[in-house]
This record gives structure tokens, sequence and C-alpha cells, in this order.
């Protein structure tokens, strides 16, 4: 009997808390009596969380165990978590990790997932091995039934003869009772049923590693449950959003500031930081489906880290820059500002700096508005009680609305499901307008609507700046409602049979039409900064700064705001107040990189300093191509640089030279940076890889 546990947080609390049984637990290890199992450090969601996060993950949860146990984890060991993200294999594979467990795939209510042994491919081309338990349970009995339906059930049984079995009671973390051993020990070897073998995973994982040729799924892992779970307790999301970009941004100004200063937060601090965020993503808690004290407490502690990251991120800012602004993003943006009755405007490059000094006065504006619309030189919107009944773009002479059908409508669904799952019946509410006007300040025309829906109100602001084709549409939700659910829907006038959905390093693409069962069961799916469709001639792209949970069929983009569902765990679900903000993009052509560019400066505007320094870089990062996205640096291990995460947003090969102010390029590296593979000149990129570039200081 060998005893196996996961996640590096539980390990780490029992170091902290019981220290003289921990040594019991490293001294089992040690005998071989207890396997460490996982490589990250929760078993977290992978929907919902960014592409940091997810390194951060691996980072973390392998630092530990090397540090602890003197082990390299070869197991992503995610056997509950609600679907799993095209990116995963990417991932895995710069972090070193072969193999992924899992069993919850089988909890598909439509579509038998055709698969038990097989090798899953991200949409770069990386891959590795993974199992799901042909007895399909994390709560294995160890009984003959159950023993013989894995057996019978196992859909590679052709091709091996080599399975996994995790018995005694995972869900719930009661472990193994003495029943259970007893049996797997009869079972060892009876005429008519499968030989059980006591063993670890990654013996197990190493015998199914045997040069099998095991077939192959490509992108995401859906799971055709718990759909509820990517809106369900909309504040952890909300907040874990936005404590992902204030780290991303500290840890940033940490490497620009070079040494030269004082840091609010030190490298520790900081790390401490992430890991409670990493915490926090855990699959049963960022996804909503926890008890109420959880999320009492956690988006608490979401508030404080929120706020000590942000203080810091303006203390920091202040020491590298004078007064300005400055752009985290590694695409352009534009800062429009408003002083002493006049207003400016400036185009800040990517990781750039500019005095304010440098603004440009703008005295010709093209923004306009009437009762029912406003428009600038771009677009043009028209309103019918409040909702938008036309989205012209007037550079293509195009109509985007559905004819037949409004835009940005509110509606309110009786949702009688509980925190993982939605169960719509048949009532639909609109929200009524009871309150709407229009106005022109300077380059920006503004609409501003309230709704009332039950005992709920809503107030949308519509902004127009000139010379953008966006829509922005900031949305303050007063939510007062039980065993139902609030969405905001986008009829358009794009005939196409696929959507495009954000995750981690890319996007993937799912069917909008329902002819077959794996295509309906897709009701809702989740994707993060931005869902777009197009036609190819032209496109509608929606951009988010905290939602997850979509549903888009039939040329049709319906955001899930907020869920208030009565059956469990939690009770009287996301009351109060929420803050959304959502823009609608124009664009010709398919998806491109105009797209990401608003997703990043929607979530991450430009940022207002207030320092003392006597200026700042104009632009201290280099691209040769736009395609290639900059999500997010990490200072590397030596302390003489950090590792830019670098990917390539486009659905073709793309080439690029990367450079930052004041370092070289140093090589190629992993997750853990245990490999630096020299690069000279120009980097090449496979649709949607992730490269994880060194750089260091130049002396």
């Amino acid at each position: 009997y060998i005893f196996g546990a996961s996640q590096a947080q539980l390990y780490r609390w029992i170091e902290e808390g019981a220290p003289e049984l921990y040594q019991r637990v490293k001294a089992a290890v040690q005998a071989g009596r207890w396997e460490v199992q996982g490589a990250t450090w929760v078993e977290m969601d992978s929907n919902l969380i960014s592409g940091e996060s997810m390194l951060r993950q691996f980072y973390y949860g392998k630092q530990f165990f090397r540090r602890e146990f003197g082990l390299d984890m070869k197991i992503l060991w995610l056997p509950d978590s609600f679907g799993y993200s095209a990116c995963l294999p990417q991932v895995m594979k710069l972090a070193g990790v072969p193999y992924f467990l899992t069993q919850k795939m089988s909890w598909n209510t439509v579509n038998k997932f055709p698969y038990h042994t097989f090798r899953w491919q991200s949409p770069d081309g990386s891959e590795v091995l993974a199992h799901m338990l042909p007895d399909e349970t994390y709560n294995g009995p160890v009984t003959a039934e159950r023993m013989k339906f894995g057996e019978r059930n196992y859909q590679e049984r052709k091709i091996s003869n080599q399975a996994i079995m995790l018995f005694g009671i995972g869900d719930g973390g009661a472990g193994p009772g003495y029943e259970h051993i007893e049996r797997m020990e009869r079972f060892r070897n009876i005429e008519g049923e499968p030989e059980v073998i006591p063993s670890k995973a990654i013996d197990a994982f190493q015998k199914l590693d045997d040069g099998t040729v095991y077939p192959v799924h490509q992108g995401e892992l859906y799971l055709e449950k718990h759909q509820g779970t990517y809106t369900t307790q909309s504040a952890n999301k909300f907040y874990n959003r936005k404590c992902e970009f204030a780290l991303r941004n500290y840890e940033l100004l940490m490497l620009l500031a070079g040494g030269k200063t004082a840091l609010p937060l030190s490298p520790e601090r900081l790390d401490a930081l992430w890991k409670e965020i990493l915490l926090y993503q855990f699959h049963d808690i960022l996804p909503g489906s926890s008890i109420n004290r959880v999320y009492d407490e956690s988006q608490a502690r979401y508030q404080a880290i929120y706020s000590e990251v942000t203080q810091a991120v303006a203390a920091l800012s202040s020491t590298v820059f004078g007064r300005g602004f400055f752009n985290f993003n590694s695409f352009a943006d534009t800062v429009t500002v408003k002083e002493h009755g006049k207003w400016y405007q400036a185009e800040i490059p990517s990781l750039g700096f500019l005095p304010r000094e440098e603004l440009n006065e703008i005295t010709t504006f093209h923004a306009h508005a009437e009762k029912d619309f406003i428009e600038n030189d771009c677009v043009k919107i028209t309103f019918e009680n409040g909702f938008i009944r036309s989205f012209y773009d007037k550079r293509m002479g195009r109509e985007f609305t559905d004819e037949a059908r409004r835009m940005a409508v509110i509606a309110q669904y009786r949702d009688v499901g509980d925190c993982w799952d939605i169960r719509y019946a048949s009532s639909r509410r609109e929200a009524r307008c009871v309150g709407f006007e229009t106005m022109v300040g300077g380059p920006c025309a503004t609409a501003k609507g309230s709704y009332r829906i039950g005992d709920s109100t809503v107030t949308m602001d519509y902004h127009l700046m000139d010379h953008s084709p966006a829509l922005q549409i900031e949305l303050t939700i007063d939510c007062h409602q039980k065993s139902r659910m609030l969405r905001i829907e986008f009829p358009t006038s794009i005939e196409t049979d696929e959507c495009s959905f954000n995750v981690p390093f890319g996007h993937i693409k799912r069917k909008t039409t329902e002819n077959n069962s794996v295509e309906k069961a897709q009701y809702e799916v989740s994707g993060q900064k931005f869902v777009d469709l197009s036609c190819g001639e032209y496109g509608l792209s929606l951009v988010n700064d905290c939602k997850y949970g979509f549903r888009c069929k039939n040329g049709v983009i319906d955001v899930n705001l907020i869920r208030s569902p009565s059956g469990g765990p939690g009770h009287n679900v996301d009351q109060g107040v929420h803050h959304i903000k959502l823009a609608l993009l124009p664009h010709e052509g398919g998806l491109s990189r105009e797209t990401y560019a608003l997703a990043y400066q929607l979530n991450n505007p430009i940022y207002e300093t207030a320092g003392d320094a006597a200026s700042g870089p104009a632009s201290c990062y280099a691209s040769s191509n736009t395609n290639i996205v900059l999500e997010s640096v990490q200072l590397s291990r030596d302390g003489n640089g950090a590792v830019l995460r670098l990917y390539n947003c486009s659905e073709a090969a793309q080439a690029a030279e990367i450079s930052l102010s004041g370092y070289r390029n140093a090589g190629l590296t992993d997750v853990m940076e245990d490999t630096l593979e020299p690069c000279q000149g120009t980097l090449s990129f496979r649709p949607f890889e992730l490269k994880l570039l060194k750089i260091e200081k130049i002396l």
C-alpha cells in the first residue's frame, strides 16, 4: 500500500502547521511508502486563469517539490477540474511535465469521450500523454463489478493492457479504508478478473508510455457539464483577472527599475502573493462551487491583495517614471485627457512612457450625438428604447446588427440549477429602459441608459472615441435576484459556422451551429478576454474585462453576466453591485491582432504616473512583428534579468526579432529555467506557439 497526495499548497500547510507530522510525511516519501503527485501549486481550474497563472502553477509547484523532496514532478494531476484548456499540453511541455491524468471527461452528459489513453495536442502542436481512468472514478471501491466495468470500458484495450485505477475515497479526502486495501490484495491474481498491481502513478505512466501508438486528440477537453462555473461567484473571477494584471505590471516595473531603487514589494513578498492567488484558482474556488465561507474569506483577501499590489505599482512607477503616462502592453495605445477645458492626445508605443508635457492638443472633433444616436468618423450607433438598433461601420459601409433584433439587450432567465450547473427554465424577461440620454465631450460621444429588471437595476454607459470603431460599454449592475441569471446578447448580421474564443496564448474555434450532439452539448462555453464572429471579409469582436461564460450560436454573441443559483453549495450568490466593461469592435477581414490589442488595452489601460523621475524610456521594448504578444515577464532565478513570455496570436507561422533596452537575449528556456537554448536574431513561431525568452543585463 502506497499513499498518494497532490498539491504543493497542502504540503506547505502541513509544514507550517504541524512540523513534526511533516517530517513523518517526508520520511514516508523517502521510504517509498508515499507518492508525491501533481506538478502544480493546487489542482487548479484551467478555463478561467491567465497564461501567466498557468505557468506559475507549474513553476511554484515544481519548485516546492524539488526543494522539499528532491523530486522533479512529471504528472499534471487534475482528476476533478471542469474541462481543460487547449493550451495545457504546450505549457506542460515547457514545464517538463509529459503526463496528464484525469477522469472528469467521463462526466459528459451527452457524448462519451472517445479515448482513455491518448496523445493530447495543443493548437501549436505540442503533445503529451494523457490517461483518463477507465473505471471513471477517483473513488475506486476495488470491487469485482467495478473492475470488470473498467476492463470492458477501456477504449484502448486492443492496443494496451495497462490502465490506472485510483482507489479509496478521493472526493472529500478520506482516503482508502482497510476494506479497499484488503480487496486490492485479493485481486492481485484472481482468474477472470483484471490483475491489480499496487504501483506509483509515475511507474504506471511509464509503462503506458512504451512506444504504443495511441490516438490523438487536438484542442480543448470540453466538459459537457458544470457550465455554470464559468459565471458563478463573479466577484472572485473579477478580482482574479484584476490581480493577474496587477501582479504582471508590478513585475514588469521591477525589471525596468533594474535594482536601482528600493522595492515596495520584495521578491519574496511577490512570491507569497502569487501563491495566494494560485490557491484561489483551485477548481472549487475560482469556478464558484464552494460554500459561502470560502467567498467571504477569499474576496476579502482578493481586495487586500489587489490594494497592496496596486499601491506597489504606484510607488514603483513613481521612481521609474516622471509625470506622464506608461503603456504596460506590447501594443501601441492612445491616451486622451482633458485639462483646463482643453483636450490632449498622443500615441504611446508598446512598453513606452510619454511625459505629460508631450501631449498634443486636439481642436478638431468628430464625435456627434443626437437623441437616438452617437457617432464618430468610424461608426454610427443608433438606439431604440435604450438598446442598439443599428451598428453601422462607415469605413466598410456595413451594418453589423441583425435587422430583426436589437443589440445589448439585458435578459433575465429563470435558472433552477446549482453553483455548478445551469438549468434554464422557459421564462425570459427583458430589461426595461427607464432613462436614456446622449451627450458629447470633445472627442467622445456618450449614451447613458438606465434599466430595471425585477428588483435589479442596470446602468450602461456607451462611449465612442474619435478615430476608433470600438464601442466601449460600462455596466453597473445592482443585482437582487434568486434562481435567475442575467445575460446580455448581441445578435449580428454575420453568417459563419464558427466563433473564435480567447484562451491563454491564443484562441480556439467552436461551432455556432447545432447540427449534431457535440455541437448541441456546447450550449455554454468558456472564453477569456474576447470572442469573435468573422466571415472572412469582416467580423465583430466582443472584448470584456471579467467575464468567462458565453453562448455563441446562430450569429448571436450572448454573455452570461451574473448567476444567482439557489441550489448550493453557495447561497445568496452575487447579490449587490457588479462592474463590467465590454467593447464591440467591427473589423475588416478575419480575427487579427487588432482584437488582441483592444483586449489588452481594455483590461490593462494606459497608466498615469506621478513620479519625480526626470523622464523615462520612450519605449524600452521592440518587436519586428506585432503578431507576437508579450504576455508577461518573470524575473529570472539568477537575478540577472528576466524571462519574457512571448506568443504568436496568429493562426499562421510568424517570425520576429525581439529586444528590451539594457538587456541582451540570452536564449530560449523552459518554465523552470533548467535549459538554455542559444538564439540569435530572428525567432520563428508556429501558430499560437509560446516561447520563453531569457534576457540578461548588458554589463
